[in-house]
């Protein structure tokens, strides 16, 4: 792990991304956590040499962060709307039942799902006492409807989510656009502010990453209003998915998935909004 500010780490060695570790009077708070089981044990024989392990926190519904807290007996703090959407997933979870380019993808079947369930939710902004500081909840929709972001304002951090992301694109199939870009304009208030932005996947951001997200975003728009004008969704989808990739600092293996996802979340999410 690194630290990031006193009493708060960042560990990115984990394929399902960034998650990090608050603490305080040896309380200690997980933000996200691995996907895998044993990565997990790994992770929490780290974390446990700094303090007791309180709280984990879900940023948002995407399988990658939920699905391994059922390792976890331990309070999950969510937002309402991702405690919704984990209510309507069957008990048993396949990852090839509809991929959208998540590590998840590769379970071919994961048992004990709703074991996943969060207890801690709120509706707008909750806070929450980690020995003497007072960690605050944010709602910011965008990436999914529950998308949250944590903030520690003792060391002025806040970890987003997916409301940035530098070295992966996002799966935009549940996304609402415009609420995405108004949190980025809370974001940049922030970082102006002096907060140190943690993603989940990049790490800590700048401004300017800030911007590059609200142009990949308002491209999205752009696409999706072509996609309206073809007949061809899947393969338009392909080769806008293959514009929008150059937005992100991906290479390799992870650029093909990275194409799929974003070809999927275009599909997904421009028959959603049609519904």
């Amino acid at each position: 792990m690194r630290r990031v500010a006193s009493q708060v780490w960042v560990e990115s060695k984990f394929p399902s991304g960034e998650i990090g570790v608050i603490a305080d009077d040896e309380e200690v708070m997980l933000v996200d956590t691995p996907l895998l089981v044993d990565d997990i044990k790994q992770w929490l024989t780290e974390v446990e040499s700094i303090g007791a392990v309180h709280y984990v926190v879900l940023v948002d519904s995407h399988p990658d962060r939920v699905l391994g807290t059922r390792a976890l007996d331990l309070p999950r703090i969510a937002h309402d709307l991702t405690l919704e959407t984990i209510r309507e997933w069957p008990d048993t979870f396949k990852g090839s039942a509809h991929p959208i380019g998540a590590e998840s993808d590769r379970l071919k079947r994961v048992t004990g799902v709703q074991s996943a369930m969060p207890e801690i939710t709120f509706n707008q902004e909750l806070i929450l006492r980690l020995g003497t500081k007072d960690i605050r909840f944010l709602h910011r929709s965008g990436p999914r409807p529950g998308s949250l972001w944590v903030l520690e304002d003792t060391t002025s951090v806040a970890f987003v989510g997916d409301a940035v992301t530098v070295d992966a694109p996002p799966y935009i199939g549940t996304s609402d656009l415009s609420l995405w870009l108004d949190a980025l304009d809370d974001l940049r208030k922030l970082e102006r502010d002096g907060y140190k932005i943690v993603c989940a996947h990049g790490g800590l951001v700048s401004r300017d990453e800030i911007n590059n997200m609200a142009r990949f975003i308002r491209k999205v728009e752009t696409r999706l209003k072509k996609l309206a004008k073809v007949d061809d969704r899947d393969a338009a989808a392909m080769d806008y998915a293959a514009e929008l990739i150059e937005d992100f600092q991906v290479v390799g293996q992870s650029r093909e998935l990275g194409i799929f996802r974003l070809q999927t979340g275009l599909i997904d999410l421009y028959e959603l909004l049609q519904d």
